[in-house]
């Protein structure tokens, strides 16, 4: 009884594969499809990623190697945006030309760059946060400098995972400027707590003992 109970159960699983083969086929085939498509994409990935690595290379040779003439710099980042619009290096360019620019006295193009790059920066995961914050540190001091008060606030308000000291200095710069010489003290006190550096605790304490009672 046992043997064509069992015999039975196979009979039963020939006829449901014979019925239902095409269905099961479709979905065996669904599955591999998907295998390979994560695979290719995954490969299209690395591949895409190498590419903007090594124009990304090309940048920093071209810009390392001019004092003034930024034409190909700029030629190679135009290029670059209209292949790689998403990639960290895009932000990072416009942070190194911010600098250059910075260098022959445009501040006006540079802030404009920072911005572009601060609000990519912004968009994106913890594992960028270090650069994110490097950006509004950069901002925040040239408009600090232009004396746009209330948007280097902005920035210097936002929760930093890096560079906490000079978001207490630079806060601390920005309420001497104001004449708010109570407020600035406790962030250049703030800025030097959170400091490893003596060099630097030394310039805090000089900017505190230089306030207005």
């Amino acid at each position: 009884m046992s043997e064509e109970k069992e015999y039975g159960t196979i009979q039963n699983i020939f006829e449901w594969i014979k019925e239902n083969y095409l269905k099961v086929l479709i979905v065996l085939l669904l599955i591999s499809s998907l295998f390979v498509s994560s695979f290719l994409w995954s490969n299209y990935k690395d591949q895409r990623s190498q590419e903007a690595a090594i124009i990304y290379q090309q940048f920093n040779s071209s810009i390392d190697s001019t004092d003034s003439d930024l034409s190909q710099s700029l030629k190679i980042k135009k290029d670059f945006e209209s292949n790689f619009s998403n990639q960290i290096y895009l932000d990072l360019m416009n942070m190194q030309l911010a600098k250059k620019y910075i260098s022959i006295g445009d501040t006006n193009k540079a802030i404009s760059l920072l911005k572009e790059a601060n609000n990519s920066l912004e968009s994106k995961g913890a594992d960028v946060h270090f650069i994110r914050d490097l950006s509004r540190i950069r901002l925040s001091m040239l408009l600090i400098s232009k004396e746009e008060f209330d948007d280097a606030k902005e920035i210097l308000n936002k929760k930093f995972e890096f560079y906490e000291s000079i978001k207490y200095e630079f806060l601390g710069d920005l309420e001497k400027e104001l004449l708010n010489f109570s407020v600035a003290k406790e962030h250049f006190k703030n800025a030097s707590s959170l400091t490893n550096s003596e060099t630097h605790k030394g310039i805090l304490n000089i900017k505190i003992s230089s306030l207005a009672e």
